[in-house]
């Protein structure tokens, strides 16, 4: 699924980003959050690395997201690891995937001290549908989400939204970056919809990707050495598809924010491996809210 974006992030850890490749000082950090700025977006406004995390490269710190969950089976072995390490983790979820057998997972989640996040309803490609349609798609899946801190007894006030695909910014009709302040508005009465990215891909998705191969992705982006992006390529029937290629990364960013999806059952094993070397290796967890690009600024509460 994740080709366009996933592709660009592994070209982008190919080259070894750093925070002095991005040419950024703490203040550039500190002033340019996440959330969409106050003011109107145009079709110049795109891309992904600017919305990285570089006050983690070379911190030793990552931060745990999942995308695409929940999953019914895999998710709570998930959860299972992250408990068995004291690990904290955002879960970008895709809210159509609620149900009475899914609920509960999630609400797990939050009572474990994980995030739930959005990640649309539908994982449509924002960039395909029309302004109307995201939007809808957008409002319905944070109140779904609210639905679940609800069911938790909890308040959701650390808002976080992922683009499916990391889509965004391609139209000519409208800018998504808008329509998220305009959502926000409608819901909160303030800007606090806060998008987020990542800096360390683990392909996760690609099929011949292994638990092994995550894990190792995970840390070569630490420590440097082996990892693994994807090539595409046509099978004797013409159609087209993806496998592992591994890579070497020499100078590694040592921090960022983690790729990962839930609905993938190599996740389990792989993270389990990553997390007991990080252990042993000094190598600590952090969550988005601890983040300086993600810090909570905005006191926001849903109107109704």
């Amino acid at each position: 699924m994740f080709l366009f974006f996933a592709l660009f992030m592994s070209v982008a850890q190919a080259q070894n980003c750093s925070l002095a490749a991005h040419d950024m000082t703490l203040e550039d950090i500190l002033a340019d959050k996440q959330y969409p700025e106050e003011r109107r977006y145009t079709s110049t406004d795109r891309g992904f690395r600017q919305y990285e995390a570089p006050s983690t490269h070379g911190s030793n710190r990552f931060a745990l997201t999942f995308d695409d969950g929940p999953h019914e089976i895999y998710t709570p072995q998930i959860l299972d690891v992250l408990k068995a390490y004291d690990v904290k983790a955002t879960f970008f979820i895709v809210t159509d995937r609620i149900n009475a057998r899914t609920m509960p997972i999630l609400v797990r989640a939050l009572q474990e001290g994980h995030i739930i996040a959005s990640h649309s309803a539908d994982h449509a490609n924002s960039n395909e549908i029309g302004e109307a349609a995201f939007k809808a798609s957008l409002k319905s899946s944070l109140l779904k989400v609210k639905a679940v801190y609800d069911a938790a007894g909890m308040d959701w006030q650390e808002i976080y939204f992922r683009y499916p695909y990391a889509a965004y910014g391609t139209r000519a009709d409208y800018h998504q970056m808008n329509v998220l302040q305009q959502v926000s508005q409608e819901l909160f009465g303030d800007n606090c919809v806060q998008f987020a990215f990542w800096d360390i891909d683990t392909a996760d998705w690609v099929a011949d990707i292994t638990p092994a191969d995550v894990a190792q992705t995970l840390k070569a982006n630490f420590v440097g050495g082996r990892a693994y992006d994807f090539e595409s390529y046509r099978d004797a029937r013409g159609r087209l598809l993806y496998r592992k290629v591994p890579f070497t990364i020499n100078s590694p960013l040592k921090g960022g924010v983690v790729l990962q999806h839930d609905i993938h059952q190599k996740n389990i094993e792989g993270t389990r491996s990553f997390l007991e070397f990080a252990k042993q290796n000094g190598i600590e967890s952090t969550t988005l809210p601890e983040i300086e690009e993600f810090k909570v600024e905005r006191d926001c509460h849903f109107l109704n």
